[in-house]
């Protein structure tokens, strides 16, 4: 008998973004944060555009582009370009 259990990530019809929405204020500040920051904090797997629907309902915030170092499949040290959201005060 198979007992493992298939899991994927909910549809984005499917999301609670009010709850989700509630989370993020919760780790968000005045210093930019990407999706996968906002994710790492949080301890969730929620794709871009999911968190991206969820911060605009949250009040006072704000987008913006920020560059990350980050290392490639080859291993080499590259700038990327991401979206990020923050507290505008």
């Amino acid at each position: 008998m198979d007992n493992r259990k298939e899991t994927a990530a909910a549809p984005i019809s499917k999301i609670d973004y009010s709850d989700l929405a509630k989370a993020i204020a919760g780790v968000l500040s005045a210093a930019p944060m990407t999706a996968a920051e906002i994710n790492a904090a949080l301890g969730t797997d929620y794709e871009a555009l999911q968190v991206s629907n969820a911060v605009k309902s949250i009040p006072g915030t704000a987008v913006c582009k920020v560059t990350r170092t980050v290392v490639n499949r080859r291993g080499e040290t590259v700038e990327k370009t991401y979206t990020a959201y923050f507290y505008e005060g």
